[in-house]
């Protein structure tokens, strides 16, 4: 029986060079480590760390619905209504924490949890190497050294051109078989889309995330370049619309935005349902919500995991993971570990909740 919830905020200072999107660059990366301690002393964590402008929730609105969530009532992941008047990073935290908490009581991986008693397969991590304007070649070359299974670059959508050259200096330098992506962030007009992609095909660009944003991706036709939905997705009115464009040919599920793991689950099986492709990925999150995240990449047997090494997790303690051990070749890789199958979980919980910052919401 849940005894206790408490709440801390962690995070700081990152590298604004590394720390990047498509158009935008973060210097610091702070969130809120939730802790859910049951009667024998069992602690489960949860990670609430949205994104600033870009989440649909910020920080503080995050830490304000943990502190009025009525933790005595009747809520669980099971009843997903329950957890409703949560924000998304918020219902992404608590749910990580309750199945993290029931994982180590009954000593069953989160992911075993979340998905089908069947095996789960190894998910193929993808890496990012930064924007295509920063000449990204050296850390993609890394990264395929390191076994990921694909690059992701940013572009910006400024400059045909200049994205142009620098495709093409990146396919030089990484050869024929690399597998790319290109990240558009929603950047481009819908009249700019064909012409971009045409000069993404000759790269050999494998898959576009989000070329465009809104309801005009949700009607956005076949494209020289297959294209996925990301940021349109927190509108949940074009859910429908995007899986049933057979032109869409994937969804990328970031549980920190969408809230959580259940509505990530939800939207996979439905992508997966339509016969379209599943990546799972991060918001520049801590070792906890990328841990969730790595579970619910199993579970829902995603095809792609963007959840390499990000720079962000420098602001955060280490924790390692056993679905992520970063042997070669990269996998989220099945673990035997219970919950989140997180190291130094607990001295790190008693580190964090003896500082000023930590504090208790509710206990029984």
């Amino acid at each position: 029986m849940l005894a206790r919830a408490r709440l801390v905020r962690w995070g700081g200072a990152v590298d604004p060079a590394r720390v990047v999107g498509s158009r935008l660059s973060w210097s610091v990366r702070e969130g809120l480590l939730l802790a859910l301690e049951d009667d024998d002393g069992t602690v489960g964590f949860g990670e609430a760390t949205p994104l600033p402008d870009f989440s649909p929730d910020t920080l503080a609105e995050a830490e304000a619905a943990l502190e009025s969530f009525d933790w005595g009532s009747s809520w669980s992941f099971a009843d997903r209504r329950s957890l409703r008047g949560l924000t998304p990073s918020a219902r992404f935290a608590v749910e990580t924490a309750e199945l993290d908490l029931r994982g180590r009581r009954e000593g069953m991986p989160l992911a075993r949890l979340l998905g089908s008693p069947g095996s789960m397969p190894r998910v193929p991590i993808g890496a990012l190497a930064g924007r295509l304007d920063d000449d990204p070649e050296s850390v993609a070359r890394d990264a395929l050294t390191r076994g990921a299974a694909l690059v992701k670059v940013k572009s910006s959508g400024r400059d045909l051109e200049q994205d142009r050259a620098a495709l093409s200096r990146l396919r030089a330098a990484l050869g024929p078989a690399a597998r790319l992506r290109v990240d558009l962030g929603g950047a481009l007009e819908v009249a700019d889309v064909p012409r971009f992609l045409e000069a993404f095909a000759e790269a050999g660009v494998e898959v576009v995330e989000e070329p465009c944003s809104g309801r005009v991706l949700a009607e956005l036709g076949k494209m020289a370049v297959p294209w996925l939905a990301d940021e349109t997705l927190v509108d949940e009115a074009l859910h429908a619309a995007l899986i049933e464009n057979p032109a869409c040919d994937g969804l990328v599920l970031k549980p920190t935005v969408l809230g959580g793991l259940g509505a990530c689950l939800d939207l996979a099986a439905r992508a997966q349902k339509a016969d379209k492709s599943v990546t799972i990925t991060h918001t520049f999150e801590g070792p906890v919500a990328r841990a969730a995240a790595a579970a619910l990449a199993l579970a829902c047997g995603a095809d792609v995991a963007g959840l390499d090494e990000h720079a962000a997790l420098a602001a955060f303690p280490a924790l390692p993971c056993g679905m992520l051990s970063g042997r070669a070749p990269l996998a989220v890789e099945p673990s035997a570990f219970a919950g989140l199958g997180l190291e130094g979980q607990l001295p790190m919980y008693h580190r964090a909740f003896s500082s000023s910052s930590g504090r208790t919401l509710w206990e029984r």
